[in-house]
Parts: C-alpha cells; sequence; structure tokens
C-alpha cells in the first residue's frame, strides 16, 4: 500500500481522467447508457469536452474533496488562482490542516497525520519541536497538497484525448444536472459528472481499480479562498525563509 504521501504526489493524475480518453474495452453499465435529455448532453463526447475545457479555463476559484479508501485519505481544500489554498486532510486515521499562500506551504496535525505522511519515527521528532504548531516550508519547495496547484491542477483537469470516451447518462450531483463520461485505460476506470447547464463545470469523479481508487468532488467555483492563519498560529520553519517561485 502508498502512503498519502505517495499518493498526493500522483493524485492529480488521477483526475487526469475527468476527461482523459480510455484505451481499455470496458463498457459501462446498460443503466448508464440510457440516452441523455438536455441539449447539452446530447452533443458529442468532443463537444462537451471542449465547452468544459472553456468554462473550467475561466474558473478562479474552487474546492476539490477527495475520498481515496485505499490511502485512508480524505481531504477538502479551496484553492484559487492567486496560490492560495486552505482546508484540512484525515489521513492514518489522524487530522491535519494545510494553508498554501506566498509566504510558504503551512501544516499541522497530529501524531497519526505526521506519522501516515512521514513515517513513525520523523512523526515523533516532528510531535516533539511542533505540536499543536503549523510547520512551514518556502513555497519555492512546492506544494504540500498537490492539488492546491491551481496552475497546474486546472489544465490538468481537461485534457485528454476524448475519442475513447463513452458519454452515459444524465444524473444529479449535489442537486445540479450532469452528464457522465467514462473512460477506461490500464484497468483503471473512471468516470466524470459534467454540469449540463452553463457554465460547464467538471462536478465530480470517481475512479475504481488501482491503489487510487476514489471519488472526488468539485464544488464553490469562484468564491473567495481564506488562506489566513488562526490569529494566534504558533509557526516553526523548517528552512529558511527564501522568495517564493
Amino acid at each position: 500500500m502508498s502512503t498519502p504521501r505517495a499518493y498526493a504526489a500522483t493524485a492529480c493524475l488521477a483526475v487526469v481522467a475527468l476527461l482523459a480518453s480510455g484505451c481499455g474495452n470496458d463498457q459501462p453499465d446498460k443503466a448508464d447508457t440510457a440516452e441523455p435529455q438536455s441539449s447539452f448532453a446530447r452533443q458529442t463526447v468532443a463537444e462537451i469536452r471542449s465547452a468544459t475545457a472553456t468554462d473550467m479555463g475561466s474558473i478562479e476559484s474552487f474546492t476539490i474533496t477527495g475520498d481515496v479508501p485505499e490511502q485512508e485519505m480524505t481531504f477538502t481544500v479551496s484553492l484559487d488562482s492567486d496560490g492560495n489554498c486552505a482546508g484540512g486532510i484525515e489521513a492514518g486515521g489522524g487530522k491535519g490542516s494545510v494553508v498554501e499562500a506566498a509566504s510558504g506551504s503551512f501544516v499541522t496535525g497530529d501524531e497519526l497525520f505526521w506519522n501516515a505522511f512521514v513515517g513513525p519515527e520523523k512523526a515523533a521528532q516532528m510531535m516533539a519541536v511542533a505540536e499543536d504548531a503549523w510547520v512551514r516550508t518556502p513555497r519555492g519547495a512546492g506544494y504540500f497538497l498537490p492539488q492546491c496547484d491551481f496552475k497546474v491542477i486546472v489544465p490538468t483537469l481537461t485534457t485528454g484525448d476524448a475519442k475513447a470516451a463513452t458519454k452515459g447518462k444524465e444524473s444529479e450531483v449535489d442537486g445540479e444536472s450532469a452528464v457522465a463520461i467514462t473512460s477506461s485505460e490500464g484497468g483503471v476506470t473512471s468516470t466524470a459528472w459534467i454540469a449540463t447547464d452553463a457554465p460547464h463545470h467538471l462536478l465530480k469523479l470517481t475512479t475504481k481499480g488501482g491503489k487510487d481508487a476514489g471519488t472526488f468532488t468539485l464544488s464553490d467555483f469562484d468564491e473567495p479562498v481564506d488562506a489566513s492563519l488562526p490569529a494566534d498560529a504558533k509557526v516553526i520553519d523548517l528552512a529558511p525563509t527564501r522568495e517564493a517561485e
């Protein structure tokens, strides 16, 4: 089993499947191929993908929630095009929080949380010096959670060849009508739900098969992101401050 940290390093690649093609021959269940009713859902996969790429390309912020059972990891983070990100992570039975801003990446969590990301020995060392504190690393060292990198994840969500993808039925995702697009590759089947009403946002992704299988939902498009630390936050630097890249 991969650690949550290993998952975090590749999780945004799993989200590529939102609109990516598949190369397998897996077919959706019969119920998933019901004729879509809305005019948008009756368009071709290529047309749906193009409209989604356009509308997702204009967003300034959103919230992504992920549940990856094999990694014993869940997270909900809000991020924006200015590089701000904030939210919570549960991993290995522990809980933590992350704040990303121009001044650096800030992470806090309990011992089980740190154990899931850095192992028991380093987790114990971390708790000895940073219990009840936020650990800071420079932004130039990268994002603690790759999903916080808006400039990478948004293009990732809207790339891929749609030729082998299959259009499925319409359903509701958090009260919004959405059309399903399914693809399979390397034993992993992914289904994305795309809003049928404009703007055509990506609303949900499920992946089945593989160690990174899980469910991801997107919401709160263009809502402000508060990436400030608590007023009484104690911060410990793990590396010298340097200019953000």
